[in-house]
Formats: C-alpha cells, sequence, structure tokens
C-alpha cells in the first residue's frame, strides 16, 4: 500500500506529475488492407477508436 506523507493539494503545480499512462500490450491480428488503413490512421482494427469531441460511442 502506498501512503502518501504530504497533502498533493499543498505542493506547487508545478511539482505535480501531469499525467500517468497505461499501455497494455497488443497480441498482433487482423489488419486492415491499405485504404481503410490510411482512412483510420491505423492498420489494426482494433486500436481504431475515433475521436469524436463528445461522449459515447458510435461517431
Amino acid at each position: 500500500m502506498c501512503r502518501q506523507k504530504e497533502d498533493p493539494w499543498e505542493k506547487p503545480v508545478d511539482k505535480l506529475p501531469l499525467a500517468m499512462g497505461y499501455v497494455p500490450m497488443q497480441r498482433f491480428g487482423q489488419t486492415y488492407d491499405l485504404r481503410t488503413g490510411l482512412q483510420a490512421g491505423t492498420i489494426f482494427p482494433d486500436l481504431h477508436k475515433p475521436f469524436c469531441g463528445k461522449g459515447g460511442a458510435g461517431c
């Protein structure tokens, strides 16, 4: 268990971590054809996650 001795709200903003990333391992699987991959920005269907600028799925 990680216990903090300091209150994070009392630290200056420039001393706080900006973000933390999580990248799961990906298995090589199905790929898009070249044209679809170029349009989607990835050849991997599992990584094709369009950003719509709003909540929910189905852009």
